[in-house]
Order: structure tokens, then sequence, then C-alpha cells
């Protein structure tokens, strides 16, 4: 009888055993599978809000898309067809450009000019036979008398380049000591000053930038005469004027300090004065 009972308590407690293992094998289980659903559901909040900005994205670009075709639209309502006029022919030869007037005649070579029956100046090439030639009308707003710029050519672009720029004292002229352009030879580095070589319209442009608490009060001057002015607070700031002037051969213009204090500008080229002939 005895041993029957040490049988039944073997088999009980191996029973209970098992019974043990698989709960706890099922609860590992079911983390398991907890912590992936979160990961997936972490994973698909990152695909939700990255749709939700591809389509906000494809908003703008429709809304862009569509403004671009309404300006294209006001562009070709605003361009006459007549205006273009191109026409090919097929050939196996080069592609010769014309251009011609309105009239579209046919009547000049390449190396004529004149005025056609309209006063309108033209030019033309004459095709060859079999010969694929691009003619292009010439549109009403373009001038047809094209003229040559002749005459004297002057201008100068000069700056101030030294470390410390320049400290100037009252009624001081700039010496602007970097010359970049000086076409006519009308600015001298040695004084600061443009001399006019030919009479004419220019225009100037002064360009300066002082240092933090120092004010810079200048003016271009014309023959001693105030023209305009350039100021510049304290603040680290640049000032800019230009002027139109009206130049006699032989006139003088230059930049000058009538700040009482000294006023100490910037260099590595941050002031600049600039001018030339219309």
């Amino acid at each position: 009888m005895m041993f029957w009972v040490a049988i039944f308590c073997v088999v009980s407690l191996t029973v209970d055993c098992s019974v043990g293992n698989l709960n706890e094998d099922t609860v590992f289980d079911v983390r398991d599978i907890k912590r992936i659903l979160t990961e997936h559901q972490q994973q698909i909040d990152t695909i939700n809000k990255a749709n939700a900005i591809l389509v906000l994205r494809m908003n703008v670009m429709e809304e862009e898309n569509r403004l671009m075709k309404s300006k294209l639209a006001n562009v070709k309502c605003n361009v006459p067809e007549e205006e273009l006029n191109l026409q090919t022919q097929p050939n196996d030869g080069p592609v010769k450009p014309t251009i011609t007037t309105q009239s579209g005649s046919d009547d000049a070579t390449m190396d004529e000019y004149g005025p056609d029956e309209h006063g309108q100046r033209k030019m033309t090439k004459r095709n060859a036979p079999g010969d694929s030639t691009l003619h292009l009308k010439q549109p009403h707003y373009i001038r047809s008398d094209i003229r040559t710029i002749s005459g004297n050519q002057v201008g100068f672009y000069v700056t101030l380049r030294g470390l410390r720029g320049v400290s100037l004292g009252s009624h001081q002229t700039i010496p602007f000591d970097n010359v970049v352009t000086n076409v006519g030879n009308g600015y001298s580095k040695m004084n600061g000053i443009f001399s006019a070589p030919v009479d004419g319209i220019y225009s100037f442009t002064a360009i300066v930038r002082s240092y933090m608490n120092s004010e810079a009060h200048l003016i271009i001057t014309k023959n001693g005469e105030r023209i305009g002015n350039v100021y510049k607070g304290d603040q680290d700031r640049t000032a800019t004027c230009t002027a139109v002037l009206v130049l006699n051969a032989g006139d003088h213009v230059y930049v000058q300090n009538t700040n009482a204090s000294v006023t100490d500008l910037f260099g590595f080229d941050y002031s600049s004065f600039s001018g030339f002939l219309i």
C-alpha cells in the first residue's frame, strides 16, 4: 500500500512541475507578443506621420503647379502669336538663320541693310534651292535701328584695402587706395579725387562702413560743393549714396568727411567709391 502511495506522490509532483513550467512559458510568450505588438504600433505611427508629411508636401506642390500654370497662361496671353513666326523646311543641309521684318520679304542678302516700304530696317538671306532656313519675325517692340556706341569710355571703382581702413579728420578727403578699375584715368590715387576727362553725365556711388561706436558723416562733393550725404550711425552698418551729375571736363568729384570727430572706416574693401560716364 505504501508503495502505491509513493508512486502517486511522485506522479503528482511531476504533473505539478510540468504545469508550472507550462504557465511560466505561457507568460513569457504573452510578454513577447505584447512587446512585438508595441514595436509594430510604433512603426505604424512613424509611417503615418511620414505619410501625413508627404501628403502635405504634395498639396503644396499641387498649389505651386496651379500657380505656375496660371502665370504661364498669362504670359501666353500677353505675347501675340504673330510676334514669333518659326518656319522650318526639312532638308539634309544645315539650318541657316534669317531675320526679316513684318513684310517678310527676301529681296536682300544677309549683308544688306535698308528700310522697307514701312520704313523699317531689315536683314534677310535668300534661300538656296533645297536649303532649310529658320525665319524669325522682328517683334514690334525691338528697335530696328541698332546704333553702335562710340566715343570716350570713362569709369572707375576704388576701395579701401588697408587692415584698419583709414582714420579721417574733419573735411578730409577719403584716399581710396585700392584701384580696381580706372578707365580714362580720371581717378587719382594720390589725392582720392576724380577729375572728369570729358564733358557728360556721370553716375557716382559712395559706400562707407565705419567701426562700432564711430559715426560716419560724409558727403559727395563736386568742385567743393556738397552734392549728396552719406550718414552711418554708431552701429555696425553700411551706408551708401548715389548721385548723377552733369560735369564739364576738369570738374572734380570726391568723398569728404564732415564729422568733427575722428571717423574710423573699415578696410578690406568694405568702403568704396565708383563712377562712370553715362
